[in-house]
């Protein structure tokens, strides 16, 4: 890991029975940027990110988050670390209120005294309502101040895609992992999505962003790592990656390196 990463994996791999998913992968993911991982379905994208959240543990290699070795950590671990997650199928508790989904992504922040929330002592009254505050502001931040005092239920789905952004970033992470954020959006919808990534970028945080929307990523990667069949295929810029003639045969499909709106693979 050199110096300027805050996310390293080297020599990654992941067999299910006979099927290599991932095999010797090796990136660096520089802090404050946008690092996209691209592919064709089947590549081994939403894989590795469940090998880099502990779902899935890894049959060999290393992963290293500022500085610290996180192989192998169970799930919460990863969290504690650092590391904050979106899901390509939403993960929203329907049965409670869209503040309150943020506020469940706080849960690692507060402090947890049963004698105190039995006794809803003044300080936890002042936690409560500090974690609320936070969880209203993220939701400013994410676009869904319509939606502040609405249940989950009642909620368009990309509205709810932000709210799992929100959720994420509750967290407090060092890096923010979106598995396909702008999965089932339409048009001005994935717009919304692309303007928050470069926002959150802006803000100095650190996305990996898993996508097939290629004209999103195009617009707001710094770096595309391209996946083929749990193998690197290509890492560089997103004009390099978009020249790159194994990256057009094996998943853009276009003679045009110029043809980067390809929304879908």
């Amino acid at each position: 890991m050199t110096a300027t990463s805050i996310l390293a994996v080297s020599g990654l791999a992941k067999c299910f029975g006979g099927l290599q998913a991932i095999d010797d992968l090796s990136f660096e993911v520089a802090p404050r940027t946008v690092h996209a991982i691209i592919g064709p379905n089947g590549a081994g994208k939403t894989t590795l990110l469940n090998l880099l959240t502990g779902i899935y543990h890894p049959d060999a290699g290393r992963v290293m988050l500022a500085g610290r070795d996180v192989t192998g950590l169970p799930t919460h671990l990863w969290a504690t670390a650092g590391l904050g997650r979106t899901f390509q199928n939403l993960q929203i508790f329907f049965n409670m209120s869209a503040l309150d989904n943020v506020m469940v992504g706080r849960h690692l922040r507060e402090r947890c005294d049963l004698l105190a929330s039995l006794l809803r002592t003044p300080a936890l009254v002042r936690s409560e309502r500090a974690c609320r505050a936070s969880a209203r502001e993220l939701m400013h931040r994410v676009g869904l101040d319509a939606w502040l005092d609405a249940r989950a239920d009642s909620m368009p789905y990309g509205a709810l895609k932000r709210l799992e952004i929100a959720r994420a970033l509750a967290l407090e992470p060092q890096v923010l992992l979106l598995d396909e954020p702008a999965a089932g959006l339409n048009q001005t919808e994935a717009r919304e999505i692309d303007a928050l990534i470069r926002e959150l970028a802006a803000g100095g945080m650190t996305v990996l962003l898993v996508e097939h929307n290629m004209r999103l990523v195009m617009e707001v990667s710094d770096r595309v790592l391209v996946l083929d069949r749990g193998t690197k295929l290509a890492e560089g810029t997103p004009a390099e990656v978009a020249r790159d003639e194994r990256v057009i045969e094996a998943y853009l499909g276009v003679a045009d390196a110029e043809s980067t709106e390809v929304v879908d693979a």
